[in-house]
């Protein structure tokens, strides 16, 4: 973008005052638009503006919000034992926390944040919602226990083998061979305990 200066070097005024207005203008759309949540309140807490995707993912209209503490929006539970980090904020440092928020419904939501305070004394807050990733991981670390506890009391050998070394082995398995599971995971070549014969 180009702009007209004056004779003597500056920006006019209303040339200034239209730069503003376009950088304003910017910031709205990236807000708005912003598939991220964002929130933004004053040191005390008090909300003073939300995008649509955080109005979108807890239930609350911008309007309803703009009545809240952010603190309203935290678990309860979870603000007890982990309280806003204020006092760092007000010292100029970036925070990332993980939250737990309380939906317009009752619900909960998991995000990850990344918090700053800004020059004008507010505070930023852009948030993600990984309720779903979340939930994944809770369920590959169930099913992961799952298997361990049947294959760690199987009667018989089971593994799991990757780029030619075992990369599991339950007791009774390295217990046919005349290994302990530690000898054989990520270090023993699957090759090793194969008749050469059968490599092929």
């Amino acid at each position: 973008m180009q702009y007209s200066n004056n004779y003597n070097g500056r920006i006019s005024a209303a040339d200034a005052k239209g730069t503003n207005t376009d950088s304003e203008e910017s910031y709205r759309c990236l807000f708005e638009q912003a598939t991220d949540l964002i929130v933004i309140h004053d040191m005390d807490g008090v909300i003073v503006n939300v995008n649509d995707s955080f109005c979108g993912s807890i239930g609350f209209t911008r309007d309803e919000l703009l009545k809240m503490n952010y603190r309203d929006l935290i678990d309860p539970e979870q603000l007890k034992i982990q309280p806003i980090r204020m006092q760092e904020l007000s010292e100029g440092k970036r925070i990332f926390s993980e939250r737990r928020y309380v939906c317009k419904d009752g619900s909960l939501i998991e995000i990850e944040a990344n918090v700053k305070k800004m020059s004008n004394n507010l505070v930023m807050g852009v948030a993600r919602d990984v309720t779903d990733r979340k939930k994944m991981e809770r369920e590959l670390r169930e099913t992961e226990l799952k298997f361990r506890l049947i294959s760690e009391r199987s009667l018989v050998g089971i593994y799991i083998f990757q780029d030619g070394k075992f990369a599991y082995v339950n007791p009774k398995f390295a217990e046919i061979f005349g290994y302990s599971q530690e000898e054989m995971i990520n270090s023993f070549d699957v090759d090793a305990i194969v008749h050469p014969e059968d490599c092929d």
